[in-house]
């Protein structure tokens, strides 16, 4: 490979040095123009020497920062199959995949070929040192060598960063659809529970999964304290809109649940005039886990969170996990988000059979306060 020929520049000094002080035992020849042609050709030649090496360095961090890139841009394109709502983006990225290979190949095509001909006028510069006008014309021959080398590398140098966030936007938009439908559905639902009287403790969700927790015989909410005020201090009002349903979970139990629309809307048990009461332990737990949701919400979608390192840290969902697959991270990542300010293990961590977040879990799932 070429990226041995990426020499310390103090190496390559010495050898200048070095083959300048065997070039000096021709003897002084009387001449003070002939002094100074050699110290400026010798000089040049350092310079030469200096541009050179800064080539091969830039080429071997566009190879290893390519490198990188490539890796992570073929496992987002492999975890967003069948997640997007057109190819469009994820085609896109699979070129500029390609492109990048194709312009590290390269990149190290011409660094080769610059340490080859480096080499060779180095050699050829010692040689002709005795004569500094052949000498000054190598260095000048060299330097044009090493100059083109430059620009070619720095040509190659693709991107995949941009090709990669239009891939994560498309996820996010794909997920917001399926949310979509199944908000209608919910709402479908609920509305014929509402008009034959029955109920359910586990509603169908616009985005996430509700978070049913049987709620304790509990004495009214203390005075002052209401489940919109206790959002407030993690949600600023534009983040979100609340909405109420008396039939959202079997009486005895608290739920919500949160629909990823602009902006994400926070469903809560009850009315706006008659809220369930959410002031106990599991209740405020709900609470945190949805203002999670509204959270990852923003983050993901318009905060340049990077989506594909969320889904790499989560867990393959449980057997008893029935509903659709890519609901599974949203909601186990909520709860380690909720730990983050409530600790407490949630839903979504019980059923995972954890009773903790992984350090990298919890590392992505801060990151959306």
């Amino acid at each position: 490979m070429w990226h041995h020929f990426v020499t310390p520049r103090s190496v390559i000094a010495v050898t200048i040095v070095a083959s300048v002080a065997a070039a000096s035992t021709i003897g002084f020849m009387g001449y003070q123009s002939y002094e100074k042609a050699r110290s400026e050709a010798v000089s040049e030649m350092r310079e030469v020497t200096r541009d050179t090496n800064d080539t091969f360095a830039m080429a071997y961090n566009h190879s290893r920062d390519s490198k990188n890139k490539i890796e992570a841009a073929n496992a987002l394109l492999a975890s967003s199959e069948s997640k997007t709502l057109d190819s469009v983006a994820r085609d896109a990225l699979a070129a500029e995949i390609s492109a990048s290979e194709a312009s590290a190949r390269e990149a190290e095509r011409v660094a080769d070929e610059l340490s080859r001909e480096y080499k060779r006028g180095l050699a050829a510069f010692n040689a002709n040192l005795f004569w500094p006008p052949r000498s000054a014309a190598i260095a000048d021959e060299l330097s044009d060598e090493t100059e083109a080398a430059y620009l070619q590398i720095h040509a190659s140098v693709g991107t995949l960063d941009k090709a990669m966030k239009a891939v994560e936007d498309a996820v996010v938009a794909w997920q917001a659809e399926q949310d979509r439908i199944a908000a209608e559905k919910a709402k479908a639902a609920a509305a014929t529970r509402r008009a034959s009287g029955g109920g359910t403790s586990k509603p169908s969700s616009g985005s996430t999964t509700p978070n049913v927790i049987a709620a304790p015989p509990a004495p009214a909410a203390p005075t002052g304290w209401s489940a919109q005020g206790f959002l407030g201090q993690y949600l600023v009002a534009s983040e979100y809109s609340l909405d109420w349903d008396p039939a959202l979970c079997e009486p005895g139990y608290i739920c919500g649940t949160t629909l990823f629309s602009n902006p994400p809307l926070i469903t809560l048990m009850g009315t706006a005039a008659a809220p369930a009461n959410y002031d106990f332990g599991g209740g405020r737990y709900v609470l945190i886990h949805e203002a999670a949701h509204v959270k990852q919400y923003w983050y993901y979608t318009s905060r340049g969170g990077n989506y594909a390192a969320l889904l790499a840290v989560v867990p393959a969902p449980p057997a008893s996990w029935t509903r659709p697959p890519e609901y599974w991270p949203l909601e186990y990542m909520a709860d380690c988000s909720t730990t983050a300010k409530y600790a407490v293990a949630g839903t979504y961590m019980r059923m995972a059979g954890v009773s903790s977040c992984t350090p990298e879990q919890m590392a992505e799932a801060a990151k959306v306060w």
